[in-house]
């Protein structure tokens, strides 16, 4: 919860710093904003990382993932060779 939440609340406090003393940087603007737009990442990586049944089921489709592409291979150089 901690780390979404900075992702949000450090672009609204520089926003409103910047506003109250009229002080634009449009370099540390744009770094803000990035910041912002990163919050859905940074939940969606903080959820998967927290919550064990999100975790389970992204681990479980990639080893089903791997273990279709080793099969895939496999037939593929059975049906070549």
């Amino acid at each position: 919860m901690t780390l979404p939440l900075a992702m949000l609340l450090f672009p609204y406090v520089y926003g409103f710093v910047s506003v109250f003393l009229m002080y634009q940087n449009f370099a540390i603007i744009n770094l803000m904003v990035t910041f912002a737009s990163l919050h859905g990442l940074f939940s969606t990586i903080t959820m998967i990382l927290v919550h064990h049944p999100y975790r389970q089921l992204l681990l479980s489709l990639c080893i089903e993932t791997k273990l279709m592409y080793l099969f895939e291979k496999e037939i593929t150089q059975r049906v070549v060779s």
